[in-house]
């Protein structure tokens, strides 16, 4: 299970070495919302690795954000909790009846959880969970996104899984190459994924594969989730784009693990 504190450090590689005009560049400039084991509350951007502390709250097992001021939180109890985005103040709406480890919206605001094979609904008013599907082959390692046409999950395995919202289409990926990827984000075409030590990846969701290109930076605590925000610079789209809208930014690299 989740549990604490691990070593943080950035590498920062400039270059453009071998990049041809018209290569795809991650999205940089992307920022998410991060829950740690200390209760730790806050956005990282994904360009410097750098947290920024918004509060604390209690120890959530994931997170998720509704809107630009409303987040919501899930404890290892079953707990569920509403998060005011401003401040990090939480309020308990009501039991899971379950446990679970990721959480997500879809697109319409509805609220989804993942627990141990299982896929399910939360009713944002009580709190509680209702089985959608047993995903086969999955077991839930902590975190799950919305891209706008179906869920990605990460799994204790070290895989990527998809599944749409009615728990249809389950495929197993592939194996990110990184353990303990307990936050998982989708943002401006990219999907992020988080170790519990703080690793920064992008994973590539057609095969699953992974690539470190920083570490967060300031935060107390194992990684517990992550949610995307609203504030994030539009994805570059050639080298070329890349270059005015970031003066050519760098890599970012490290490595990472759980317990």
């Amino acid at each position: 299970m989740k549990n604490q504190l691990a070593n943080l450090c950035i590498f920062t590689a400039l270059g453009g070495v071998g990049i041809s005009l018209g290569t795809t560049l991650p999205a940089l400039g992307a920022t998410a919302y991060l829950g740690s084991s200390s209760g730790s509350f806050g956005t990282v951007d994904t360009t410097t690795g750098i947290f920024t502390q918004i509060g604390t709250t209690p120890q959530f097992f994931d997170i998720a954000v509704a809107n630009s001021t409303l987040g919501y939180g899930v404890t290892g109890l079953g707990e569920l909790y509403s998060i005011n985005l401003a401040n990090a103040s939480t309020t308990l709406i009501g039991n899971t009846g379950v446990s679970v480890n990721g959480l997500g919206f879809d697109d319409s605001g509805n609220l989804f959880a993942t627990g141990t094979s299982s896929f399910y609904s939360i009713d944002l008013g009580t709190g509680a969970a209702s089985q959608i599907a047993s995903i086969s082959g999955f077991s839930s390692a902590g975190d799950i996104a919305f891209d706008g046409g179906q869920f990605f999950a990460t799994s204790s395995s070290g895989n990527l899984f998809s599944f749409n919202a009615d728990g249809t289409n389950q495929t197993n990926i592939g194996a990110i190459g990184f353990g303990d990827v307990w936050g998982l984000t989708y943002s401006q075409g990219e999907l992020f994924g988080y170790t519990a030590s703080g690793d920064i990846l992008t994973i590539d969701m057609t095969t699953g594969a992974g690539i470190d290109i920083g570490n967060v930076i300031g935060l107390s605590g194992r990684i517990y989730g992550s949610a995307p925000t609203s504030e994030s610079v539009p994805e570059p789209t050639s080298i070329l784009g890349a270059a005015a809208a970031f003066g050519l930014a760098g890599l970012l690299r490290k490595k990472k693990n759980q317990s």
